[in-house]
């Protein structure tokens, strides 16, 4: 038997406290002791949750983190594309990036909000515009989608990129596409959704939960058909999630009204 009870100093402020706003951008959870902090106001920090003890790092603003390796960290930043993160010397070393080929190749917009790694030396880097495909170790950029759609996306702030099948799944500002592994031909992934902004993607199994603004959260199979839907008058704090995690075998939601 357990009771639940309402807990008004559940979560404890640890940074700039006052009324000054600080929006937090990201944070990545290193070990129980040890959590980066990206913010407006503090800049890029260390941070011991258990004692509030903060170290600042530098005055970069990370919006995405990658695991790597054991040591190693891939940070996405704003304004300034991709750095390696070291986590036992809290070393911050710039990865500078060219062109593959075409101009078309090099990132147009050094915003980067997200990452997602395809293999040992690549890592699909979504930005303030547009989807590119990376090589961290060779230092080079490159646009691989195609088609009437391409331009779209690209033209777009890309906030999620996930694998579902045989296709990447791009949640967008303007809509949800896909692309195939062996052609990168950019389709529409679902046809209920329309052109809704949506800000990230997580698979569970076949399925894949998307994190829209003013529609709540949409489950989708993995040909586009909506499956579920999750607002606030069923369950939901809000119906615009800026963030959508996995933890155990649960989807964190982070709403305009509060965690989920």
């Amino acid at each position: 038997l357990f009771t639940l009870k309402w807990e008004n100093n559940g979560i404890k402020v640890l940074l700039s406290p006052g009324q000054e706003n600080n929006s937090i951008r990201t944070l990545f959870k290193i070990s129980p002791q040890e959590v980066l902090v990206s913010s407006y106001k503090d800049q890029f920090i260390w941070l011991n949750p258990l004692t509030g003890i903060t170290d600042k790092i530098n005055q970069l603003h990370p919006y995405t983190f990658l695991g790597w390796n054991e040591d190693t960290l891939l940070m996405g930043e704003e304004g300034k594309v991709l750095f390696w993160y070291e986590t036992k010397s809290r070393r911050v070393t710039h990865i500078p990036l060219r062109p593959l080929e075409a101009p078309k190749d090099s990132i147009h917009n050094h915003y980067i909000t997200c990452l997602y790694r395809q293999t040992d030396s690549t890592v699909w880097v979504g930005s303030f515009q547009g989807v590119f495909l990376v090589n961290v170790y060779r230092g080079y950029s490159q646009d691989l989608l195609q088609g009437p759609l391409a331009g779209i996306v690209q033209q777009s702030k890309v906030f999620g990129i996930v694998p579902l099948g045989d296709k990447w799944v791009m949640a967008t500002t303007a809509g949800i596409y896909y692309f195939n592994k062996k052609d990168d031909y950019v389709k529409t992934f679902s046809g209920s959704i329309g052109r809704q902004p949506f800000y990230g993607l997580q698979t569970a199994g076949d399925s894949l939960g998307a994190a829209s603004d003013g529609l709540g959260l949409i489950e989708l199979d993995a040909s586009g058909n909506i499956l579920k839907r999750l607002n606030n008058t069923n369950g939901l704090a809000g119906n615009t999630i800026f963030s959508l995690k996995r933890w155990r075998q649960y989807l964190t939601a982070g709403t305009e009204h509060g965690f989920s």
